[in-house]
């Protein structure tokens, strides 16, 4: 029995450590940026100005089996440390899988080349989709020329707000390298949107189902020219269901013996538009 024991524990182990082995992220896919006249190296930066904004619609916020609040709102203004260097190590990630040569910020210099991806806000509806606004700028060696472009993303899914936000962050730094494409060379991406499979060690249990029969979890960031598109594309309204009657038992329990839908009023989405020229001035100070 010792002996089974031993060997249960040790497959188990060993399994796991064989499943995180071969877990390693999978690299953006390329995008259409071609680095053929690229020599210098790009210092990657992620900015977050003042004015970022997450705004949150959540349908419904339940505590325990009743509705504690319908139609609820939520913003915040604030990027922690963390999620700001995790969105600059994706956009590191997806320069140099794009063929350029990326330098470190302890490195840099005053004529150092560098990119700059600004999120200048998310808007989700938890649970269900999001949109996202972002800022690209591009600063060559000397100031030589300075490049920005505004753009959008949109995805869907049953995620929660963090996951839709990070879905949208991970598509944003996917399209800077075709931004640097159009810069340089004016050369412009028809690129409509990313696709990419869950990672093991940011998505764990998208990544396990992955590995079993069926159809893959894909999660997708869909790109439109401005925010106001962006959020077209999302839904006017939203669904749910949730229990119209309980009933109890003779054990004590408690189970639902009726469902209603319920349906949100028009998601309202409020959107300042900020001038590029503003929003830069900050980081100039």
């Amino acid at each position: 029995m010792k002996y089974r024991s031993f060997i249960l524990i040790f497959l188990f182990h060993f399994g796991i450590s064989l499943l995180i082995s071969c877990s390693t992220p999978d690299k953006p896919l390329p995008s259409t940026f071609d680095p053929k006249n690229l020599t210098t190296e790009i210092l990657p930066l992620v900015k977050i100005p003042k004015t970022y904004i997450r705004s949150t619609f959540y349908p419904v916020i339940y505590n325990g089996n009743n509705a504690e609040k319908r139609n609820y709102w939520a913003q915040e203004m604030v990027v922690s440390s963390n999620r700001q260097e995790a969105l600059e190590a994706e956009l590191q990630q997806n320069l140099e899988a794009a063929g350029v040569r990326t330098k470190r910020r302890d490195a840099s210099g005053p004529d150092t080349t560098t990119v700059e991806l600004i999120p200048l806000g998310t808007w989700i509806i938890d649970g269900n989709s999001a949109a996202a606004e972002f800022l690209v700028r591009i600063i060559l060696s000397g100031r030589t020329k300075i490049c920005t472009e505004r753009f959008a993303a949109r995805t869907s899914g049953e995620y929660e707000s963090y996951k839709l936000n990070d879905i949208l962050w991970k598509a944003g730094a996917h399209k800077v390298p075709s931004v640097i494409s159009s810069c340089l060379y004016q050369t412009y991406s028809h690129e409509t949107s990313y696709e990419f499979i869950p990672e093991f060690r940011t998505e764990t249990w998208d990544y396990l189902k992955n590995l079993l029969p069926g159809k893959p979890i894909l999660y997708t960031g869909k790109y439109e020219p401005t925010i106001t598109e962006a959020l077209a594309g999302l839904p006017k309204t939203v669904k749910y269901t949730e229990c119209a009657m309980f009933a109890g038992s003779t054990s004590g329990s408690i189970r639902c013996i009726a469902h209603k839908t319920i349906e949100t009023p028009p998601i309202e989405w409020k959107i300042e538009r900020i001038p590029t020229e503003t929003i830069l001035r900050e980081f100039e100070k």
